[in-house]
């Protein structure tokens, strides 16, 4: 599995548990927006490492 892979399923576990519990929902979604951007981070390095 790929960091980009493993991010996704970590994404993926923080919204689920955001559905979950009301009164930590704000901070679930913080930790995944900030997960997605690290996927994003991680995708553009390895998009100029190609090139």
């Amino acid at each position: 599995m790929n960091y980009i892979e493993e991010l996704e399923r970590i994404v993926a576990a923080l919204k689920e548990e955001a559905a979950k519990s009301s009164s930590e929902r704000e901070s679930f979604e913080f930790a995944a927006r900030m997960v997605n951007a690290a996927k994003t981070t991680l995708k553009s390095i390895e998009f100029r490492q190609a090139a």
